[in-house]
């Protein structure tokens, strides 16, 4: 099928960026947002930030309004415009189970429901309204892997149970074709 058409998000961005006096800086087509963090592991001391790839830049990234809650090696989608982080880690070993929906063109955070359980480096794709994440690490670190699925409706600010994966471990998910596709990777007992 087609992918998505993203140019009235850009073109909104476009205009919102333009009032801000600089150029657009986000674009959701062809991977164009980041989500990132500023910080080392030692000192735990992290600062959630997003960055956007704004290529007509000379440097390239401008910074948006910082994420109100601390979201470390955490799973992000985006849907209906929006980019949706979920939890990730709340400090340096930590387990969170916050999620967060940044709204570029009003360039603001909102909270959302809570995940079901504290998960890191799983798996996070979109597909229309539900974002759905898949296996990772469940808890504080180090934590065990999981074979948990959960969905996400965006309208509904709502999780479900999905269905568990055949096995447990950290990888990527995808959609392609309206199916999903999970790609196995590390397990930790």
């Amino acid at each position: 099928g087609k992918g998505q058409d993203f140019s009235p998000l850009r073109d909104a961005v476009a205009r919102a960026a333009q009032q801000c006096g600089y150029q657009p800086v986000l674009s959701v087509a062809g991977s164009k947002s980041y989500i990132g963090n500023d910080g080392l592991m030692e000192t735990a001391q992290f600062t959630a930030v997003v960055y956007h790839l704004d290529e007509a830049r000379q440097n390239g990234w401008c910074v948006a309004s910082p994420s109100p809650l601390p979201h470390y090696e955490a799973q992000s989608a985006v849907a209906n415009g929006k980019l949706y982080v979920l939890g990730g880690f709340s400090s340096a070993s930590s387990g969170s189970n916050k999620a967060s929906v940044y709204d570029p063109v009003a360039d603001q955070w909102g909270a959302l429901a809570e995940m079901p359980e504290p998960l890191s480096h799983a798996g996070a794709a979109a597909d229309g309204d539900t974002i759905y994440i898949a296996g990772g690490l469940l808890g504080d670190w180090p934590a065990p892997s999981t074979n948990h699925v959960w969905q996400y409706n965006t309208l509904a600010d709502s999780w479900s149970a999905g269905p568990s994966l055949p096995e447990t471990g950290m990888g990527a998910l995808v959609r392609l074709n309206r199916e999903l596709h999970f790609i196995t990777g590390l397990v930790i007992a």
